[in-house]
């Protein structure tokens, strides 16, 4: 995982940081700046035969902070100056990480963490393990639960979803910098 540190590509960006203090297959419990506990459980429709609703493998870290925020009363998405990161255990944890890969009592647990996020095919080293990649270069999680040629931030994925926040701000700063008159 992540160190606290943040990375070069991050320094301009403000960080809103949550602490995820429990985490089960079936609820999230994170603390804000303020010290505010919010609970986040799995979108309905995900409960096992009677029993309550489980954050299945396509639920992400990402989603966390998201349904975090919107508890909170605050819009889910951050502009492009800011950032939501997720401490657990003293590290930021990788954004397409599935929330189910660290909670070693949920169904899919196992499959969650030697499965690509996006394809679900083996993620296999070039050494032929099994599990994480060391870092993935579009998104820059580290360790990544996803190739990086599925990477939503891979412009060559199927994924794509358009620039990530961090290239936009960074952009419109470069951008800014130009015009002053120096």
């Amino acid at each position: 995982m992540n160190r606290r540190e943040p990375r070069e590509a991050d320094l301009s960006q403000a960080v809103f940081e949550l602490q995820l203090i429990q985490v089960e297959g079936t609820k999230a419990v994170l603390i804000t700046p303020e010290g505010l506990r919010v609970t986040v459980t799995p979108p309905p429709g995900n409960a096992k035969q009677g029993g309550l609703p489980e954050f299945q493998s396509k639920f992400m870290i990402k989603d966390l902070g998201i349904q975090a925020r919107l508890l909170m009363g605050l819009s889910g998405y951050t502009r492009t100056c800011q950032t939501t990161r997720i401490v657990h255990q003293g590290e930021y944890l990788p954004m397409h990480l599935p929330v189910i890969a660290i909670c070693p009592r949920a169904a899919q647990y196992r499959d969650a963490n030697q499965y690509c996020t996006f394809c679900w095919q083996d993620l296999r080293n070039r050494k032929g393990e099994s599990g994480a990649f060391r870092e993935c270069w579009f998104c820059l999680d580290s360790p990544s639960w996803h190739h990086g040629a599925c990477c939503p931030h891979n412009p060559m994925a199927r994924e794509w979803n358009g620039l990530p926040h961090r290239s936009v701000h960074q952009a419109n700063m470069q951008r800014f910098i130009r015009t002053l008159p120096f």
